[in-house]
């Protein structure tokens, strides 16, 4: 990371959250959440990974599971994966703001 402002980065083993096959048979199993201060709405929000969202919903835009719903309604926001990681909460805080779709 390129500065140590952020608050929180957790790994997430989805192999031991969710039940599906298919989601236990993905080569990549840990992702990352990420907490994140949206300091113009005052509002500490927990964005994720581009890969993520491709595992919690189908080509329709729906939840593949159940699980998946659960775990997708607590994520504000998807990133692209490389900037989940490097990217320092300034960075992000402007690239969600920016693509928001309200």
């Amino acid at each position: 990371m390129k500065e140590k402002d952020t608050k929180a980065i957790t790994e997430l083993d989805l192999r031991d959250l969710f039940r599906d096959e298919t989601i236990r048979d993905l080569e990549k199993t840990i992702f990352l959440l990420r907490e994140l201060r949206l300091s113009e709405y005052e509002v500490d929000v927990c964005i994720s990974s581009e890969s993520l969202e491709k595992v919690l919903f189908d080509d329709e835009g729906s939840y593949t599971s159940r699980e998946a719903q659960l775990l997708g309604e607590t994520i504000f926001f998807y990133v692209p994966d490389d900037m989940l990681s490097n990217a320092s909460d300034d960075e992000l805080e402007s690239y969600v703001t920016e693509n928001l779709e309200w």
